[in-house]
C-alpha cells in the first residue's frame, strides 16, 4: 500500500473492502475507524514479547497497531462469546492489559497528515489471515506475563 500517494477515502475503501472491517471515515479530519462489536473486538496491551509469543503459539498474529505516542499496542481479535474472558482481563490488568468494549471505535493508520494522531501497522491485516480469538491472544499474553513474572 502506497501510503504517501493515498487519500484517506482510498485507505477507508481498503479497510472496508479488502478486510470488510466495519470502518467509518471521519471527513473533518481523516481519520478512520474501526467500531468494536460482534464482529471486531480490540485489545490494548504494551509492547513487542506478545507478538513474537502469538506467533509461536497460533503460527500468525495480527493485526497489530501502534500508537507512537505512548507505545501501546492494540491487537484487532475475533470476540469470543466466553465467559472465563473477563476473568483473564482481571487477571492481565497489572501488566496493562485492557479490553476496548463494544461499541467504541478504534483509530487506524491513515494517511492523512493534519489533525490526526499517527497509528502505525506493527502487524497489517491481511486478506488469507483472520482475526485471532480474543482467547487466544489473551492466552498468549497471560503466558508472556507468567515467564516476566518467574524470570524477575
Amino acid at each position: 500500500m502506497d501510503t504517501k500517494a493515498e487519500s484517506p477515502e482510498a485507505r477507508h475503501r481498503h479497510y472496508r473492502n479488502l478486510f470488510n472491517f466495519p470502518v467509518t471515515l471521519h471527513p473533518d479530519t481523516g481519520r478512520i475507524t474501526v467500531r468494536t462489536s460482534s464482529q471486531v473486538g480490540a485489545v490494548v496491551m504494551p509492547g513487542e514479547r506478545v507478538r513474537a509469543h502469538l506467533t509461536r503459539a497460533t503460527g500468525a498474529c495480527g493485526p497489530i497497531l501502534r500508537d507512537p505516542g505512548n507505545n501501546r499496542w492494540t491487537v484487532l481479535v475475533r470476540p469470543d462469546l466466553d465467559r472465563t474472558i473477563s476473568k483473564l482481563y482481571r487477571a492481565l490488568r497489572g501488566f496493562g492489559v485492557g479490553e476496548i468494549c463494544a461499541g467504541l471505535e478504534v483509530d487506524l493508520p491513515t494517511p492523512a497528515t493534519t489533525g490526526v494522531e499517527r497509528r502505525e501497522w506493527v502487524v497489517s491485516p491481511a486478506v488469507d489471515v483472520p482475526l485471532p480469538s480474543l482467547r487466544s491472544v489473551l492466552v498468549a499474553i497471560t503466558e508472556c506475563a507468567l515467564k516476566v513474572e518467574t524470570h524477575v
